[in-house]
């Protein structure tokens, strides 16, 4: 399951990766550190940064708060966050 999650990130496919983390979510096992990181960043670079959060809550429930996402993660997702909160005109 974790090359499929490689794969999907290599070709900058979130839906797929993101229903690949819910499957290993579901079966019990926790994804890397790096392949949560890299869902993040994918995310966020699509303008997705409410995803970005549920992933690294998601994250944090399944493995108790131990494994922490990075702090370049979280400056991403408020990067992020910021920029999809205004609006152009």
């Amino acid at each position: 399951m974790t090359r499929l999650c490689r794969i999907a990130i290599h070709h900058s496919n979130l839906e797929q990766l993101v229903l690949l983390l819910n499957e290993l979510w579901d079966r019990g096992s926790a994804p890397s550190i790096v392949i949560i990181q890299q869902a993040i960043r994918l995310a966020c670079d699509n303008g997705l940064p409410r995803l970005a959060i549920g992933i690294t809550q998601q994250h944090d429930r399944v493995n108790g708060g131990v494994s922490r996402i990075s702090t370049a993660s979280w400056v991403r997702i408020l990067i992020s966050s910021a920029e999809n909160s205004f609006v152009s005109t």
